[in-house]
């Protein structure tokens, strides 16, 4: 399937998405085991709900419960929240689950003011050992200077 390789940073968006929004992953969660395949123009993403309401890339065999099918053409229209653009969105199979996933891409929104980048911990102490390490070469870096002062002059 083309673009099944790239969805585990698909299913990653998501589940950024629904990770501030408890909610969200509370009404996913209801169709936990449930696979949704995305089709936008020939690429083709399938993911399958996890009982945490998040979502992972479904396993090779997965029979999709829920086929969307998006016109590339629509994704501007979609990236700006047209409401008339959910309309020209096709959807097949189970239709709570589609209500649901309709919902979530009606309502889920990115903040990035709300997402900024956060060091991890690890990095944090690596920086500071860093810094550590730089401090002491300069003391050591101080004293053969001034070695070197004391015996030319």
């Amino acid at each position: 399937m083309i673009g099944q390789a790239s969805a585990p940073l698909v299913a990653a968006a998501i589940n950024r998405l629904t990770k501030p929004a408890p909610l969200s992953r509370e009404r996913l969660g209801r169709f936990a085991g449930k696979t949704a395949l995305f089709r936008v123009g020939p690429v083709a993403v399938s993911l399958t709900v996890q009982t945490t309401g998040e979502v992972l890339p479904a396993a090779e065999a997965a029979a999709p419960d829920l086929e969307v099918r998006v016109s590339p053409f629509l994704l501007p229209r979609l990236a700006a929240h047209d409401e008339a653009a959910y309309r020209d969105v096709e959807t097949l199979g189970d239709v709570e689950f589609a209500g649901e996933v309709a919902f979530l891409a009606k309502h889920l929104r990115w903040d990035a003011e709300e997402d900024p980048l956060i060091a991890s911990r690890v990095k944090v102490e690596d920086f500071i050992a860093g810094v550590s390490e730089l401090r002491d070469a300069v003391e050591r870096l101080d004293k053969r200077i001034e070695r070197i002062e004391k015996s030319a002059g």
